[in-house]
C-alpha cells in the first residue's frame, strides 16, 4: 500500500505545473490531510486507484515540452561573468550549428558540412581564451562535441570515410561517446578496416544495447571477419527497490504497480524524502494499530506445579525435579533427577505424584 500510494503521488505529479506540484506537496506534508488521503486509498483495489489516477490526469492541463536551454542562455545565466565577446561567438556558433542542420534535412551535405566546419572554428576560438571553467566550459565543449558528430555525420553522407573517422577522433579524444563510436565504426567499416571497425561499433552496442542498427553493423562485421556471431542473452531484471531493501516478498506483486524496475524507481524518485518519511511512518503506526498490543506471557508455574527455595538435597520424598531455576518439561512419575552440586540455594519447579 505505501508504495501504490507513493507510485500514484508519482504519476500524477507528471503532468502537473509548478504551482499544482508546489500545493500537492503542501497537502502531503500536512499530516491530517495525508492520514484522510491514506485511508481513502486503504480499502482500494490497484485497479480503482489506477481509474482514480487515470481520471485525476485527464483532468490536469497538459504539460508543454521543456524547450532545450541553448549554449548563450546557460552562459548569461552564469554566476560567472563571460566576457560579452565570447557570448557574441558562441551565439554565431549556434546559429551555424542550426544552419547545418536545416541544410542537412534538406540533404544540402555539402552546405551542412560547411556550417557545421564553422561551428567548430568559433567554438574553438572561445575554448582557446581559457576564461571559462566549471559548467560554463563543459556546455561549450558539449556545442563543439555536437558541431563535430554533425560534421561526421554529412562525411559519411558525402563517402568521405576518413574525414567522418577524423571528425569522430576529435569527440573521443574527450572520453567515450557512443555516437562518436558508431559514426567512426561506420567510416572503418566501409574502408575495409573490419577489426577496427568492430571495436568501435562493440562498444557502441554495448553502451546501448536496444539499437537495433549498431547490433546489425557488428553482425556484419563479425560475418566479415569469419566470426561466429554469438547472441548476448539480456541482463536479469532489477529487482525493485523496496524489494532490494528488504520491504518486499519475492513472488507477491502489488496490483497498479509498474511491472519495469526502472519506471518504479523513476516514480519514486520524484517524491520527496520527507514525504517518504512522513507516509512510511503513518503506515508503521497503522501497522502497530492494527496488530494490538504484544502477548502476554504464559502464567508460570502452570497449574499443578509447586516452586520451593529450598537449600536442602535432595528434596523432600514425594517430590519430582524438573529443571534449574526455568521452566522446563516435567519429570516422568517414578523418575527422580541426579543430584547436581549447587553453590546457593535456587528455585525448583516440582510436582507432586
Amino acid at each position: 500500500m505505501k508504495l501504490t500510494s507513493c507510485v500514484c503521488a508519482a504519476q500524477m505529479s507528471k503532468n502537473m505545473d509548478p504551482a499544482m506540484m508546489q500545493q500537492a506537496q503542501a497537502m502531503m506534508s500536512n499530516p491530517a490531510m495525508a492520514q484522510q488521503a491514506m485511508n481513502q486509498m486503504e480499502n482500494m483495489s490497484g485497479d480503482d486507484l489506477k481509474s482514480r489516477l487515470n481520471q485525476a490526469s485527464a483532468a490536469l492541463p497538459a504539460a508543454a515540452p521543456a524547450a532545450p536551454v541553448s549554449v548563450l542562455a546557460k552562459l548569461k545565466a552564469s554566476a560567472m561573468e563571460v566576457p560579452d565577446e565570447l557570448l557574441e561567438l558562441v551565439e554565431e556558433a549556434e546559429g551555424a550549428k542550426t544552419q547545418g542542420n536545416t541544410k542537412f534535412k534538406g540533404s544540402d551535405h555539402s552546405a551542412a558540412s560547411a556550417q557545421y566546419k564553422h561551428g567548430c572554428t568559433l567554438v574553438d576560438r572561445v575554448l582557446k581564451k581559457g576564461v571559462l571553467t566549471g559548467a560554463d566550459k563543459k556546455a561549450v565543449q558539449e556545442l563543439k562535441d555536437a558541431c563535430h558528430l554533425n560534421l561526421a555525420n554529412c562525411q559519411l553522407k558525402l563517402e568521405d570515410w576518413e574525414g567522418a573517422a577524423t571528425e569522430c577522433d576529435v569527440v573521443l579524444e574527450r572520453g567515450a561517446n557512443r555516437k562518436a563510436l558508431f559514426r567512426r565504426g561506420q567510416a572503418r567499416l566501409k574502408q575495409e578496416r573490419l577489426e577496427e571497425a568492430l571495436a568501435d561499433l562493440t562498444k557502441a552496442r554495448d553502451m546501448l544495447p536496444s539499437d537495433e542498427v549498431v547490433a546489425g553493423l557488428v553482425k556484419e562485421a563479425e560475418a566479415k571477419l569469419g566470426i561466429e556471431s554469438v547472441e548476448t542473452p539480456p541482463a536479469p531484471a532489477r529487482a525493485p527497490a523496496a524489494a532490494r531493501a528488504g520491504g518486499g516478498m519475492p513472488g507477491m506483486g502489488m496490483p497498479g504497480m509498474p511491472s519495469d524496475p526502472a519506471e518504479m524507481e523513476r516514480m519514486l524518485d520524484q517524491i520527496s524524502p520527507e514525504q517518504m518519511a512522513q507516509q512510511a511512518e503513518m503506515l508503521e503506526q497503522r501497522s502497530r494499530l492494527r496488530r494490538g498490543p504484544p502477548l502476554a506471557a504464559p502464567p508460570w508455574p502452570p497449574p499443578g506445579l509447586l516452586l520451593l527455595a529450598s537449600p536442602s538435597w535432595p528434596p523432600p520424598p514425594g517430590l519430582l525435579l524438573t529443571s534449574w531455576g526455568s521452566p522446563g518439561p516435567l519429570a516422568a512419575p517414578g523418575i527422580r533427577e541426579q543430584p547436581r552440586r549447587r553453590p546457593e540455594p535456587c528455585w525448583e519447579a516440582a510436582v507432586r505424584p
